[in-house]
């Protein structure tokens, strides 16, 4: 899955990774924009934490 929604990736992956659909899903590739907002660059490193926490390796931060 590609996700490239300009912004507001942290919204849409914190959904994702609360409803379990990241074990559902192969590969979900991410464009991020943390340079958007202090706040979205804050969420996206929490989700960072998160995926380390729980050994999310199925998530792709920083695809271009």
């Amino acid at each position: 899955m590609k996700l490239d929604v300009e912004g507001s990736e942290a919204e849409v992956l914190e959904a994702i990774l609360d409803a379990g659909l990241d074990r559902r899903i192969d590969l979900i590739l991410v464009e991020t924009h943390e340079h958007f907002s202090e706040e979205l660059s804050r969420r996206l490193g929490a989700i960072r934490e998160r995926m380390a926490t729980g050994r999310i390796d199925n998530i792709c931060l920083g695809w271009r």
